[in-house]
Order: C-alpha cells, then structure tokens, then sequence
C-alpha cells in the first residue's frame, strides 16, 4: 500500500516510505543519468557542494 502525502491511498500523489535503494534500482532502469539524497546528515553547504561536483564530472564526461 503506498500513503500518499494528505494520507489516502493510491499513487496519484507523493509517495513517501520508499527506501533509497528502492529509488536507485527504479532510476537505473529509467535510466535516470543524477540520484540526489537527502537525509539526516545532508547540509545545504555539502548538498550543493555535491551538485556542483556532479556538474563538473559531466562537463568533463561530455554529457555521458
């Protein structure tokens, strides 16, 4: 069952409860090319920190 933001069932909505390792396999077979997480520990300093390295690597990979 997927609860969805205001607390009903269905999928029409956000879904919450769904695991990090859940989201990255469904983003592997949408291929889904930048999977950010937020969490506990996550900073606004370390998070675009992140982005802008992510950035870089694909400029520098040619857009792989």
């Amino acid at each position: 069952m997927d609860v969805t933001v205001d607390g009903t069932e269905g999928t029409d909505n956000y879904v919450i409860g769904v695991g990090y390792r859940t989201l990255s396999e469904r983003a592997v077979v949408v291929r889904v090319r930048e999977l950010l997480a937020i969490d506990e520990g996550t900073t606004i300093k370390l998070f675009k920190k992140e982005l802008a390295w992510n950035a870089a690597y694909y400029k520098l990979a040619g857009g792989l």
